[in-house]
């Protein structure tokens, strides 16, 4: 056996054990993760599902952030009540594809992307009103066919885009006490639609904690919102 048939087999078995050592490492963090879940499930009488879901979280597909890529799905699917209100939150998956050409060869390559999603049902239906960091997904701009809404606030503008059709909803919604509650929380990603009132982690999976955090923040928006909105 010459050298460098010696070299390619020390080669593919350094490799085939990096690979199982790193799916042996991902599978304990996936059932670290999924056993956090149960107990949070548990301890708050929720329920937990951590199979892929490719039908019920349709419930929610009017939300813009959920109609991104094509193999979507949710998972770790948490299901309760939250201050009185029906609320959800799940991890979830899609795919974009990009191309590259060598010669007469096209590659495509598969990108996938997550993000956590936390969700309660308020008690009336709105327009839609996405609002989310000056820095994240600019693209996002032309996700409800409308420009961003530019406030007296010149602080909250250039820290926020605000997108909604119904300018005076938005104007109502965005009042001094919600703009000072936003501006101290510039990560916050929030959207609006129907009587559905989404808060999202864009990049990575959601944990317990954030679950916990995020409906925290969803009530608390609602309670920042004006009464008079919901007796109209």
């Amino acid at each position: 056996m010459d050298a460098a048939t010696i070299l390619l087999i020390v080669i593919f078995v350094i490799g085939s054990v990096i690979w199982f050592l790193l799916a042996y490492l991902v599978g304990l963090f996936n059932n670290r993760r999924q056993e956090a879940f149960h107990v949070w499930a548990k301890l708050h009488n929720w329920s937990y599902d951590c199979r892929q879901d490719r039908k019920n979280y349709r419930h929610y597909s009017v939300l813009n952030r959920l109609q991104k890529g094509s193999n979507r799905y949710a998972f770790d699917t948490l299901k309760g009540t939250w201050n009185g209100y029906q609320a959800e939150a799940f991890n979830f998956h899609y795919e974009t594809y990009s191309t590259s050409s060598h010669g007469s060869t096209t590659t495509t390559t598969t990108h996938h992307h997550y993000l956590g999603v936390v969700i309660i049902q308020i008690e009336r239906s709105f327009p839609e009103l996405v609002i989310f960091p000056q820095n994240f997904m600019e693209k996002m701009r032309n996700a409800v066919g409308a420009r961003g809404i530019k406030f007296e606030s010149l602080e909250f503008s250039k820290k926020f885009t605000v997108l909604c059709k119904n300018k005076k909803f938005a104007w109502d919604f965005c009042h001094a006490r919600m703009m000072e509650y936003l501006l101290a929380r510039p990560e916050i990603c929030l959207e609006l639609e129907n009587n559905i009132f989404a808060l999202y982690k864009p990049r990575g999976n959601i944990n317990p904690d954030n679950v916990e955090e995020g409906l925290i923040k969803l009530c608390d928006l609602r309670q920042l919102m004006p009464e008079y909105l919901f007796r109209s």
